[in-house]
């Protein structure tokens, strides 16, 4: 075989690697468990705390590590009594008591691999609003005193 068809063939070949490399790379996302598929209630669990809600990046890489950009819709996160929040991979959120869904965000951000950074997942959960006692019987138990 000549030297130039086997100087194209390896070109092709380390091309074609590249390829599924960052077909690989770009098909992956972080998962958010809980994931959206649950209904989650307004406000505070029982005891509590705040929903706790976990970013995974094990199918990437065992070696990655990112910081976590955190933001919320309709709700709260606890770690920075705000919507936004940048640190660790866990979070607690207190969910605002609307009929509105609420949304969380997760963005990979100082990775020590380059590639990661910017890599957003978002989840959308149905809220479950907390149904106030009828205002009759509370009208009627002020005015009972």
């Amino acid at each position: 075989m000549k030297k130039s068809n086997l100087n194209f063939i390896k070109r092709v070949i380390t091309l074609s690697l590249i390829l599924l490399f960052s077909i690989k790379v770009l098909c992956q996302s972080v998962n958010i468990f809980p994931n959206g598929s649950l209904e989650i209630l307004a406000g505070n669990q029982s005891n509590g705390a705040g929903y706790q809600y976990t970013a995974d990046i094990s199918s990437f890489r065992s070696d990655l590590t990112c910081s976590y950009e955190w933001k919320v819709t309709n709700g709260i996160i606890q770690q920075s009594n705000s919507a936004t929040f940048t640190g660790g991979n866990m979070i607690s959120v207190i969910w605002n008591n609307s009929t509105s869904s609420g949304k969380l965000e997760v963005k990979l951000m100082n990775c020590n691999f380059p590639e990661y950074n910017g890599y957003l997942t978002t989840e959308t959960y149905n809220i479950i609003p907390i149904k106030v006692s009828k205002p009759d019987t509370l009208r009627q138990y002020i005015n009972h005193f």
